[in-house]
């Protein structure tokens, strides 16, 4: 791996350097010697030798000299080729200890492992966990001063991550928006805390969980921060992440393994319901009107991550895809309301997104491109209706009582067949039944004996009763 200048002050610290580190990046590449002649010094190169080769200074003439670019190491009373050997050893250590996260990262090996290769490097308190807290390995603590939260954390006997419920600060107390890209030094919640070098590891445009190393050492800070990115890279290979039940699967692996109808485990499930809104959620099926080509789909998909109130977007099968809380569905207002979305009704249980991914499909197919809110529950009633109507086998089935009534009706002039709708909205109440047809209740009861006369009902049987609600429903509606 490419070395920085206070990555190799770090491994020099023992010849006891002075250090002037201007310009610090994982740069370095290789060594190269200072002679007399050398006119211009590239930065990807560390450039050793004696001082009289930098300075015309006598002061300079015995001691060693690192350079790279601005940033200088100066050693009083080494010994040349001891340095030297040092400064080779460094290279090969560094190597060696990304050699091993390869190892590791190839083995798809425990988390655990990872952070017990990275420890040493780091030195400062190490972490590695989901957000919720529900999963968190570290380093071994012992002998170091970390504060009451750091360890609660680490030990698993916190309650809850207060960083959760609260916006990432910095030092200066300006808001950190977000610890995907690189990692950062973040205030600590705990009130005189050191502060903490984060950063997430993303995994299928969602967080699977984040690093913390806690700054105990504020000298080793510019270290961890230069470091945390490779040490994320490889972490992003363990079994906790890439395994079927693994707790560091991003929560957008999880969406889509529950769409698809994956069985994620009981903890997943919990870790998962846990970094959504408290439920009932929708699921939102949503598209561009009248768009379906990728640069629509694209665009959706940016303005669905910037919405505070839309979790977990992702595209699924050709539509765009997240979970709302159900209260706030309706200000959802996407790319300036040019969208179709197609809600589910309202849940509480993950493990049901397979039947919610139908609702919502419904929905949005009921959009026909218009742009708006649908919501399956406003819709499927009517499509029920439609649906068993258009079945040739429907209307053999209904109760025969409504034909008999229907043909007496037609012969003698009498509106028996209303008479029972009405009768059986009004849940057999015949003063109200009466009411509502605007005769009198002896009519009210000379019609339903009727009624029972020609349609041989008794109007009293419950499983009648639900057959000839149903019936009545279906024909009448």
């Amino acid at each position: 791996m490419k070395l920085s200048m206070s990555l190799l002050a770090w491994y020099l610290r023992d010849q006891q350097p002075i250090c002037h580190i201007q310009d610090d990046s994982l740069c370095i590449q290789g060594l190269r010697f200072v002679m007399d002649d050398v006119e211009e010094m590239q930065p990807e190169y560390l450039y050793f030798g004696m001082g009289l080769h930098f300075f015309t200074d006598e002061q300079y003439a015995d001691k060693c000299l690192v350079v790279n670019h601005h940033s200088m190491l100066l050693f009083d009373d080494a010994d040349y080729n001891t340095l030297l050997n040092k400064i080779l050893s460094a290279f090969d250590f560094f190597n060696s200890w990304e050699a091993d996260l390869l190892d590791a990262g190839t083995r798809h090996a425990p988390l655990q492992e990872f952070v017990d290769i990275a420890a040493p490097v780091f030195e400062n308190p190490l972490a590695v966990g989901s957000l919720d807290m529900s999963f968190i390995v570290s380093s071994d603590l012992e002998g170091h001063r970390v504060d009451p939260l750091w360890e609660s954390i680490c030990k698993g006997t916190a309650n809850v991550n207060p960083a959760l419920y609260e916006p990432y600060l910095d030092t200066v107390g300006d808001r950190i928006e977000d610890l995907s890209e690189e990692p950062k030094l973040v205030r600590n919640v705990y009130e005189g805390g050191d502060p903490v070098a984060m950063l997430y590891l993303p995994r299928d445009k969602g967080v699977a969980g984040y690093i913390s190393i806690l700054q105990e050492n504020s000298d080793l800070t510019e270290q961890n921060l230069q470091l945390a990115p490779t040490f994320a890279r490889y972490c992003l290979k363990a079994e906790e992440l890439l395994s079927e039940s693994g707790a560091l699967q991003s929560g957008t692996v999880l969406f889509k393994r529950l769409l698809d109808g994956n069985d994620v485990g009981s903890d997943n499930i919990a870790r998962f319901a846990k970094a959504l809104p408290l439920a009932p959620w929708r699921l939102l099926a949503i598209k561009v009107s009248g768009r379906a080509d990728q640069l629509a789909k694209s665009a959706l998909l940016s303005d669905l991550k910037r919405q505070p109130d839309c979790h977990f977007p992702l595209d699924y099968e050709g539509s765009c895809f997240c979970i709302a809380k159900n209260d706030a569905v309706s200000r959802i207002d996407l790319l300036q309301g040019s969208v179709s979305i197609g809600a589910s009704v309202p849940f509480g249980d993950p493990t049901t997104l397979q039947t919610r991914l139908q609702q919502a499909r419904f929905a949005l197919d009921q959009a026909r491109d218009s742009r708006g809110l649908f919501l399956c529950e406003d819709y499927a009633c009517e499509y029920l209706l439609r649906t068993f109507r258009a079945l040739d086998s429907t209307a053999p089935l209904l109760h025969p009582a409504l034909e008999s009534l229907e043909r007496y009706d037609e012969e003698n002039q009498t509106e028996l067949r209303a008479t029972l709708s009405v009768y059986l909205r009004h849940e057999r109440n015949q003063l109200e039944a009466a009411r509502a047809l605007f005769i009198h209740p002896n009519t009210m009861r000379y019609r339903l004996n009727r009624i029972r006369e020609v349609a041989g009902l008794t109007l009293e049987d419950m499983e009648e009763l639900k057959y000839l609600r149903l019936s009545d429903w279906l024909e009448r509606e």
